[in-house]
């Protein structure tokens, strides 16, 4: 999960191939995939140190997390490897893996949504490669994702500000997100919320919390403050709700 963490900032900062970053977290994922095509999304070590619950790794416990991050990893795989190449080729035993389960699933969770998505993303370029390598257009793809964001949003609004859910916005970057049409009024209605829920320091609640280690949570409750106000704005910015340098 750290990998895939640190994948999603390298490709923000438009990280190319030859950074020796970079090229470690490919060596990396070629080392640990499993020979399913994914990878571990918790590892034993996690227990020894503070995490969230559902941090905690036990036997099995890579069957609940299906194909999160894995199906973004592979995309992540393929995007900074030559074409053809042995990585290139990791990354797609994993994908054809994966659009098998999404195309034949009718539930998913929300963080596996999120995954797909971003895979999704990473796919564009290389729409024409993946219909030859799966069967699968990329449109289908798209089709079928749509669906499954919106069995998993919450669709009353009054609901919204209890507990950890996802919302519209949680699928959409920008006006050129296609959820944006599954969403339709809800978009704005989002944006919203979003603008009204945002305290006087500009920061947001965090709508979870860990059972144990109640001072390391203190600490990392910040953190994810910072990462979900960044996320906002971002997202504020692209609807033109606010101007950002």
């Amino acid at each position: 999960m750290a990998s895939w963490a640190a994948a999603r900032v390298l490709l923000e900062v438009d990280a190319g191939p030859d950074l020796p970053m970079v090229q470690d977290l490919v060596g990396y994922l070629c080392r640990t995939q499993r020979p399913t095509g994914m990878w571990p999304a918790v590892l034993p070590e996690n227990n020894a140190f503070p995490h969230a619950p559902w941090w905690e790794w036990e036997p099995g416990v890579e069957e609940s997390w299906m194909f999160n991050p894995s199906v973004e990893l592979a995309a992540y795989l393929i995007h900074w490897s030559p074409p053809a190449s042995s990585a290139a080729e990791q990354g797609w035993k994993t994908v054809g893996r994966a659009l098998q389960r999404l195309m034949n699933c009718t539930d998913m969770d929300m963080h596996e949504i999120s995954n797909y998505l971003s895979f999704s993303d990473l796919m564009k370029p290389r729409a024409v490669e993946l219909e030859e390598r799966t069967g699968y257009l990329l449109t289908d793809v798209e089709r079928k994702l749509s669906e499954l964001a919106a069995a998993a949003v919450e669709m009353d609004v009054s609901q919204w500000s209890r507990g950890y859910k996802a919302l519209p916005l949680t699928y959409i970057e920008g006006p050129n997100s296609f959820p944006c049409e599954v969403f339709g009024d809800l978009v704005d209605e989002n944006l919203d919320f979003y603008a009204e829920q945002v305290d006087e320091n500009g920061l947001w609640p965090i709508a979870w919390e860990w059972t144990d280690y109640p001072n390391e949570f203190a600490i990392a409750k910040r953190y994810w403050q910072g990462i979900i106000a960044l996320e906002r704005y971002r997202i504020l910015r692209a609807f033109g709700r606010l101007t950002w340098p």
